[in-house]
């Protein structure tokens, strides 16, 4: 089977020399000490819930540009980067997603910005959601899975596990690059226009593809946290999928097409069971989009979690 470059493991399955610090590449918000390290944290508009948006594995705060410039228009919103990603510090290794659930905890504590949250999580991001909720529950008014990742992934699509191997070894490769000072920054596009530049400066730094390969390596312990976490009871739970997810990692033409199928069969058959995880859940399906809807079509995120927001309010 033909498979596409890799660039992100869920998000965009793997994306994840040193250059001066333009005003283009200032961090869209500002920089928080949580004691350990320093996160950025992005929050824009007004209104109660805040919503918190988390991206897919190697992707951060610039990845919901377009998302948040929509949705903030109805309540406040802070997307952020993760530890190691963006415009944060490097973490402590390994990363997993409880790590990171704990670390958004602290960003969220020191910060000052107030309950009630709306958790949102893309793809792996989606793993820290529940992961979240489960250690702490006070004040989240709701949950937003976008095409998020599923514990059982690994096992229930081998094929997604074999593009999880290759995908681990163009990071490992990556990294090596950077290191060497060989990544180019005009390889790295697929952000908003206004963002190119920081994206493109950021992704050229060791530390990106250090955190990259270290979320990989640890996938499957990340399945295994959120494994364990509990039910949501009645929170309200909106689920939005994908109907062509594996399109952005495979080519869609008739030679794929069975693969593309079956996985794209295998992945909805999650999804469904991911929308059963509250008694208070609706699931709403964009057909033709792939994984990359943050980046494909980020307004039906936004009117979609407008109808998430209606419910918590």
């Amino acid at each position: 089977m033909k498979i596409n470059a890799f660039t992100s493991i869920f998000a965009i399955l793997i994306i994840f020399s040193t250059l001066s610090v333009s005003s283009e590449t200032k961090p869209l918000g500002k920089i928080v000490d949580i004691g350990y390290a320093k996160m950025h944290i992005n929050c824009t508009g007004k209104g109660s819930p805040t919503v918190i948006l988390d991206a897919g594995a190697g992707a951060w705060s610039i990845h919901w540009f377009e998302v948040q410039k929509v949705l903030s228009k109805q309540t406040r919103v802070c997307s952020y980067d993760r530890l190691g990603l963006g415009w944060s510090s490097l973490g402590n290794m390994p990363r997993t997603a409880k790590k990171d659930a704990v670390d958004l905890h602290e960003l969220l504590q020191k910060s000052g910005e107030r309950a009630p949250f709306v958790l949102v999580g893309h793809s792996y991001g989606g793993y820290i959601a529940r992961i979240f909720y489960d250690m702490f529950p006070k004040n989240i008014a709701g949950i937003g899975l976008i095409d998020s990742a599923h514990e059982h992934q690994w096992e229930r699509l081998p094929a997604a596990k074999q593009m999880l191997e290759l995908g681990l070894k163009a990071a490992k490769e990556n990294l090596e690059k950077a290191k060497a000072g060989k990544l180019k920054k005009e390889d790295y596009i697929g952000v908003a226009s206004e963002m190119l530049l920081s994206y493109q400066a950021q992704m050229v730094q060791i530390k990106t593809h250090e955190t990259s390969v270290s979320v990989l390596e640890n996938i499957f312990e990340s399945a295994s946290e959120v494994g364990k976490t509990k039910k949501l009871g009645n929170l309200p739970l909106l689920v939005l999928s994908a109907g062509n997810s594996f399109a952005a990692f495979i080519d869609d033409n008739e030679k794929n097409k069975p693969l593309l199928t079956s996985l794209n069969s295998g992945w909805m058959e999650m999804q469904y069971d991911l929308a059963t995880r509250s008694t208070n859940s609706e699931h709403l399906i964009s057909q033709k989009d792939s994984h990359r809807l943050n980046r494909d079509n980020p307004k039906l995120i936004a009117y979609s979690l407008m109808l998430l927001l209606e419910k918590t309010r």
